[in-house]
């Protein structure tokens, strides 16, 4: 049997908030990630940055942080 995705979420830096997870980071900043059940596994999706964040002369860097 699969565990709940609430049970998983149980920790310190972790709020969740209806079908979303509020993580919190040391660096104070704060990030939501919307949970999807699909039965078989968890969908999870983000917006990590939006138009305004980025410069569209550059290349967005990824996995770079």
């Amino acid at each position: 049997m699969r565990a709940e995705w609430r049970t998983l979420c149980a920790a310190d830096d972790m709020r969740i908030r209806g079908k979303r997870i509020m993580v919190s980071f040391a660096n104070e900043r704060s990030h939501g990630v919307q949970v999807l059940d699909e039965g078989d596994s968890y969908l999870l999706t983000a917006v990590v940055a939006d138009g305004h964040d980025l410069d569209p002369n550059e290349e967005p860097q990824l996995g770079k942080g």
